[in-house]
């Protein structure tokens, strides 16, 4: 990937915990989405380098309701349809933040919600920056 996606400000990168937040809580399904893009790599794209063709899978919504139904099976690749529904909604909302150009429109409004008590607090500066950056002008 070319693109730097990630801020440089150090409070604006604590913001996002992508490894405590999210590999930490899902390292096992991680895994599996990423054995379910190559399957599916080798499957769409024979013989090519692991790439995520985009025009040959469009239709995330609906194929994410289909692997909802038939969750807890397997699908007749031997791949567990749970896996193929987490690997749709990733790219589901990688499709959509990359469509948007407008940095706000990313969230509902400009707070973030953190604390104990679910306070809420105007997101910082820094974010409101990178955010602008990245959507604007590819890179940070």
């Amino acid at each position: 990937m070319s693109q730097n996606i990630l801020p440089t400000d150090k409070a604006t990168r604590k913001a996002m915990p992508i490894a405590r937040g999210v590999l930490d809580y899902f390292p096992r399904a991680l895994a599996y989405v990423a054995y379910v893009s190559k399957v599916g790599n080798d499957q769409h794209n024979p013989g090519e380098p692991l790439h995520w063709a985009k025009d040959k899978s469009t239709d995330q919504a609906d194929t994410i309701v289909r692997h909802l139904i038939e969750r807890g099976g397997v699908d007749d690749d031997g791949v567990r349809h749970s896996g193929k529904l987490a690997w749709r909604a990733l790219a589901l909302l990688e499709t959509e933040l990359e469509s948007i150009a407008e940095p706000e429109d990313w969230w509902p409004d400009v707070t973030v919600v953190h604390g104990p008590q679910n306070t809420a607090a105007p997101m910082s500066q820094p974010m409101r920056r990178w955010i602008d950056a990245v959507l604007h002008q590819g890179s940070y």
